[in-house]
Order: structure tokens, then sequence, then C-alpha cells
């Protein structure tokens, strides 16, 4: 079956820059294109984080992050991102794998 092919790798990440709070003022991360958030709320809070990607202020689409879940968005140089609040940390990586 094909969970049996599927291998669990740890990659490697590339710093572009530094982590930054990710809140509800959209931004861009300086043109990047790969994104790593967290939520760094604590379990205990329940704090969900929605994370909004915009294209020319539409929405593109959203994801919820659950509390000290880490996700890695793809998005267009010109697209940005923000948080329904300030728990979430940001940072412009490259990921080599």
């Amino acid at each position: 079956t094909f969970s049996r092919n599927l291998k669990m790798s740890i990659g490697e990440i590339r710093l572009l820059a530094e982590e930054v709070t990710l809140n509800t003022t959209p931004s861009d991360f300086s043109g990047n294109t790969r994104i790593r958030i967290t939520n760094a709320n604590a379990v205990a809070t329940g704090t969900i984080n929605v994370v909004t990607q915009k294209r020319a202020g539409v929405t593109v689409g959203t994801i919820s992050i659950l509390p000290t879940q880490t996700v890695t968005i793809g998005k267009s140089s010109a697209d940005t991102l923000e948080a329904t609040e300030a728990g979430c940390k940001a940072v412009a990586i490259f990921d080599t794998h």
C-alpha cells in the first residue's frame, strides 16, 4: 500500500529573515515565497489562529493553525499573509527538499 512506501524525512531549511510576529497587518515578507508559521499560543489557552493569504487584497485562502502547530505556506512574491491575532510567529525560509 501507499502508506508503507511513504518515508518521513527531516529536511533542512535556510532562514532568509528574522522571525516576526504575524498579526492583522498584512505582510508580503519582502517578496519571499515560502513562509514558516508557528502558532506560539500555549495549548492550555486553546487559541486557534486563522491565517489569511491575499492577492491584491482578495482572499486566496485561509488556514486554521492550532496552538503550537507549525505550517509552511507557499505564496507568490506579491501575496500577503495576516493572522487573526498576534500569537503567530513567522519567518521566510528556503526549503532545501
